[in-house]
């Protein structure tokens, strides 16, 4: 097979996944996975552009809906997405009859902004609008909040247990790019992926893979050494995790998680990084066994994710206008239990990875009106210095979508 033969017989399988992989049924990495393990037809190189075209064309999807051709959408969600110009690119694009001048637009998309991409594509469909990158029932949002949104997310690795200098001597060999965040000593962005499993310190659960703004819930709940904690929605662990990091080797946390199988992993992980003061433990959602009080309990409650939307774009149109309503009843009900198990002086913590009011303010202030022994515990933003009353909606583009809130009950 030639190579052009070879480029189109790619992009015809591309266009048959776009219809087998929907926006139902599940997150998009799983499903490719779940794919690439049945067809075993797919090289390494295969599957990376084609995920790359894939997650492409659902970060740009709110634009590129509207266009008839599949191929196109396709391609444009591949340019869009930062992806290198390579042959196959070059050979796409002829094949699309655009031609090598409309690539040159292209030649340096980590500077091709927002609004410069919104002109290129209302050249093919002059009515698009910048809101039309989300789905009809988000209010609108401001040209900033858009452009973070439609970053790819950074790799964040979270030390705990290593110091600084042993962890630059295990990624210099790796030939990657890092940054340690100036105002938050355990944060690491690495410029390029990188197989964890084969890297060390990963290995020994001396680092962690942790969003930069998921490092903040368990920096702002700032756990003293030989205090109780729970953490009600444990999920893997991996706020768990910090938590314990930050009282090793004192005091106790207690995760507490609905799904067997992430009981299973969030135990694993503590094993790996040898925690022996940090518990997990199945229950049912809805009663909780008789395990507190505690000095402190976190609700990182289960959300929408749209504050993550960088990283599972496809999950911004698999959210329908009400889950962000129905969400809010669960959060509400977990919040009023973690409350219960919060002791007299003590705190509580509710975060979600959420940038929706519903889910975050409202469920806040819902809480305080039917709970007048707790108030809102302000505190200062840990990048910027100024203080808050107690809750803050940190964005993209420097981590995912966060929200915190932090609350102290009367002594």
């Amino acid at each position: 097979m030639n190579l052009h033969n070879r480029y189109h017989s790619q992009i015809l399988k591309l266009i048959e996944l776009k219809l087998n992989l929907g926006q139902n049924d599940g997150p998009l990495d799983k499903k490719l996975q779940r794919y690439f393990r049945k067809n075993k037809q797919f090289g390494s190189k295969d599957r990376k552009w084609c995920s790359a075209v894939l997650f492409g064309y659902w970060r740009w999807h709110g634009w590129l809906r509207y266009l008839e051709s599949d191929e196109l959408q396709l391609f444009l969600g591949y340019l869009f997405d930062s992806n290198e110009i390579g042959p196959l690119a070059r050979d796409w694009a002829n094949k699309l009859g655009l031609g090598l001048d409309f690539l040159k637009n292209f030649e340096h998309s980590d500077r091709f902004d927002l609004e410069k991409k919104l002109r290129l594509l209302q050249s093919f469909l002059p009515q698009l609008q910048l809101d039309d990158l989300n789905p009809e029932f988000i209010p609108a949002w401001p040209l900033s909040l858009h452009d973070a949104m439609q970053k790819r997310a950074d790799l964040w690795l979270r030390r705990q247990g290593m110091g600084r200098a042993k962890l630059v001597e295990a990624l210099t060999p790796l030939e990657v790019e890092y940054e340690f965040h100036e105002k938050l000593p355990s944060a690491v962005r690495l410029c390029k992926p990188v197989v964890l499993d084969d890297f060390p310190p990963y290995q020994k659960g001396l680092v962690e893979v942790q969003d930069l703004h998921s490092q903040l819930v368990g920096t702002l709940a700032a756990p003293q050494s030989g205090q109780k904690w729970l953490d009600l929605c444990a999920g893997a662990g991996g706020k768990s995790l910090h938590l314990a990091s930050i009282m090793r080797p004192k005091g106790r946390i207690l995760g507490l998680e609905i799904r067997p199988k992430m009981v299973e992993e969030a135990r694993k992980r503590a094993k790996r990084g040898f925690f022996p003061n940090l518990e997990f433990r199945h229950w049912n959602g809805v009663e909780l066994p008789q395990i507190g009080p505690f000095d402190g309990v976190l609700v990182d409650a289960p959300c929408t994710g749209s504050g993550t939307w960088r990283r599972a774009p496809d999950l911004r149109w698999r959210t329908q206008a009400n889950s962000a309503e129905i969400m809010a009843k669960t959060q509400k009900d977990l919040l009023q239990k973690g409350a219960s198990q919060t002791q007299k002086g003590g705190l509580l913590v509710y975060s979600t990875c959420s940038i929706f009011t519903k889910e975050n303010q409202e469920v806040i202030e819902h809480f305080l009106r039917h709970n007048p022994d707790f108030s809102l515990q302000p505190f200062f933003h840990p990048f910027t210095g100024e203080m808050t009353q107690g809750m803050h909606l940190f964005i993209p583009p420097d981590g995912d979508g966060i929200f915190i809130s932090t609350l102290r009950r009367q002594a």
